[in-house]
């Protein structure tokens, strides 16, 4: 076992290594260093001593860091997290799909018995239970209630609780560390914040430079270039270059892929996707989207049946089961249960191309690499459960005022902000400020920023949501925040 192993690690290694070398940058720097010791006029025998010292004050060890983190990126890519390192998440995650594998059955089931209804074949959507979803925003709150001590303790009526007899506690979050983390943003205005109030002398610098990182930057530059906002005329080719489908789609390599998901949908049907079609329907109501109901449908389809995707995702939203279990012909072959609203995390991408595939495969890719979090427990910062204990830590810590008022009238605000939170605020925002969004979730490679921006938000609204002291009417001042400017309200969280 041990030797098998360190052989797989070797061979990734002499990957890494191959590729590294095929890179011009690191011709460049290993040119260059040479340069230098030959310079520095230093007897060969004592190079060794020497090198170390160069490397680090003309900042080329740092430049081959992030040359190597690039390439093993691109060459290495994790296992999915299945299991957690704090064993009282891992009885959380297992008592979590077990809730939702037997609301996939009881669901199941109700569609099973509306089949045997004589008017479903004439109007597929009659007799359709209302309110039919597997679960929703308020049963994942539920059930980070129930894993992690929060300070909010009200759960939803009929809610997962997961009756756990120990649950988590994090660490505080230093508010000044944060505030590091996000710098760029809170003190630079230099940043692109999505609306008509963007130079267009700065709109034309950043475009430049994107240009630039296109052709030859690697993942850590790119990264750091999106914390100040992209330009919108490059974002869709910066971001199929980020998620490492840029050229695939240029040499039509996923197009095959793409045909044989395709031709096994004509003849494979789940129980589930008459709830699947009504949430589509139901998501298509925004203004913003109702013209994309074909292509909203087939991605989301495609998706659903799509086997590469347990591949890809960094963790599994539920435990796997045996390939014998009779439970896998009722879970979709991409290995996630879809929520209530399922389709709305694919609702952004119709924006970014008229072709089905290429919507379909940023989507893809976004959904594998963060939103994938955003239905799990888990101990990972990007994880639901994280985000829960930072927005309480920036709210309470942030705004004490504004949270005694919430603690004199007994409301709690996380279970508001948690729909935000699971939804990546797809359904709530702007198209506009959603991009402005999703630039710096790439940026800081980070799903920490819905946190902070859901903070943003109580505060944007502050004024209103005092004049109330009930929790429907404070509801009510977020019935429509689509106005909202991402970056104002990170720097409200974050004063």
């Amino acid at each position: 076992m041990q030797e098998s192993q360190a052989s797989h690690v070797n061979a990734e290694f002499d990957a890494v290594y191959k590729a590294l070398q095929a890179r011009k940058a690191y011709s460049t720097l290993h040119d260059d260093l040479f340069q230098r010791m030959l310079e520095s006029k230093t007897h060969t025998k004592d190079w060794t001593q020497l090198l170390p010292q160069i490397a680090a004050a003309t900042k080329i060890e740092s430049k081959l860091k992030h040359l190597i983190n690039d390439v093993s990126n691109t060459i290495i890519k994790p296992d999915p997290i299945k299991y957690d390192s704090i064993e009282p998440i891992n009885q959380a995650r297992t008592v979590w799909t077990e809730f939702l594998v037997q609301n996939l059955i009881k669901v199941s089931n109700k569609l099973l018995e509306r089949l045997s209804h004589p008017e479903s074949k004439k109007d597929p959507q009659q007799h359709l239970p209302p309110n039919l979803f597997i679960y929703d925003h308020r049963n994942l709150y539920a059930a980070c209630a129930s894993t992690c001590l929060l300070r909010s303790k009200r759960l939803f009526t009929n809610a997962a609780d997961l009756k756990l007899s120990d649950r988590v506690s994090f660490d505080p979050v230093p508010m000044d560390q944060l505030k590091q983390t996000f710098a760029e943003i809170l003190f630079d205005d230099t940043n692109l914040i999505g609306d008509e109030e963007d130079e267009e002398s700065l709109v034309i610098e950043r475009e430049k430079e994107a240009e630039a990182l296109l052709h030859k930057g690697g993942i850590s530059e790119m990264e750091n270039f999106a914390r100040k906002g992209l330009p919108s005329g490059l974002r869709v080719r910066y971001y199929r270059k980020y998620l490492g489908i840029e050229n695939q789609l240029k040499a039509n390599k996923l197009h095959k892929q793409f045909i044989t998901i395709q031709e096994n949908m004509k003849g494979h049907k789940y129980i589930i996707d008459e709830i699947v079609d009504l949430d589509i329907l139901d998501v298509l109501n925004d203004e913003n989207y109702f013209i994309f109901d074909e292509s909203l449908k087939k991605c989301i389809w495609t998706f659903l049946r799509d086997r590469h995707v347990q591949e890809k995702l960094a963790i599994l939203p539920i435990l796997p089961f045996s390939a014998l279990d009779d439970i896998n012909k009722i879970i979709p072959y991409c290995g996630v249960i879809p929520s209530a609203h399922f389709p709305r995390y694919a609702l952004p991408f119709l924006y970014t191309s008229e072709r089905a595939e290429e919507i379909y495969f940023m989507f893809r890719e976004f959904y594998c690499k963060y939103f994938c979090f955003l239905q799990s427990l888990s101990s990972h910062p990007n994880s639901i459960l994280r985000l829960c204990h930072l927005f309480e830590e920036v709210f309470y810590k942030q705004h004490p005022k504004l949270a005694l008022f919430f603690a004199n009238n007994g409301i709690e605000p996380l279970p508001i902000a948690i729909n935000w939170m699971i939804y990546c605020f797809i359904g709530f925002l702007s198209v506009e400020q959603l991009f402005c969004l999703f630039d710096r979730i790439i940026g800081y490679d980070s799903l920490e920023i819905l946190a902070v921006l859901a903070v943003g938000i109580f505060v944007k609204r502050a004024e209103k949501i005092v004049k109330y002291k009930s929790r429907d009417r404070i509801e009510e001042v977020f019935t429509n925040i689509k106005n909202i400017n991402v970056i104002e309200c990170i720097r409200l969280a974050l004063p």
